[in-house]
């Protein structure tokens, strides 16, 4: 009976971290999807076309861990809209530097908000979203599965099997006839 009490409290702490890993799958892919959504949102929006001039490259460390660095590069780029001059930083960072100041692309501005612009060449957001979903998708699929084999192995532990059921039938009658 003793076992039978631990394995419980065991398949319990299994149950809970199975719930706490497909919470984390679902939060994960929901952030993915927000994004994703964000992106849809922001391209719908940003309706007038022009061209821009990256101005400005920043360049940016950050402690990855113990003391080491890496670089980033942030550029900055100029647009009119409207006879006035906007600069704006991308929202996206680069490990790579694979543009040059003076460097031409084309974007869609929000004739709304004139800072919110849509880059189609320096957008990566669609592709990172929907990995961030995949991987959401995946944790929660591997939740479901470690759920269902665990289910399937306690079922095994606590209850017993029809072999041990009819062994101790005949056992408990043997003992009564006596």
């Amino acid at each position: 009976m003793q076992e039978k009490k631990r394995s419980n409290g065991f398949f319990g702490f299994c149950v809970l971290l199975q719930i706490g890993v497909l919470v984390f799958g679902a939060y994960i892919f929901m952030i993915g999807l927000k994004m994703t959504s964000d992106a849809a949102l922001k391209k719908k929006k940003c309706t007038v076309h022009t061209e821009c001039e990256i101005v400005k490259i920043s360049y940016e460390e950050f402690e990855r861990r113990e003391g080491k660095f890496d670089m980033v590069y942030v550029p900055v780029f100029r647009y009119s809209f409207k006879g006035v001059e906007y600069d704006i930083r991308s929202d996206n960072v680069y490990s790579t530097q694979s543009f040059e100041v003076g460097d031409k692309t084309e974007i869609y501005i929000d004739p709304d908000d004139p800072y919110n612009v849509y880059m189609p060449e320096y957008s990566d957001e669609v592709s990172t979203s929907g990995w961030i979903m995949v991987i959401g998708a995946g944790v929660v699929v591997f939740a479901l599965l470690a759920a269902f084999v665990m289910s399937r192995i306690f079922k095994r532990l606590i209850r017993p099997t029809d072999e041990t059921v009819i062994e101790e039938y005949f056992d408990t009658n043997d003992d009564c006839m006596g």
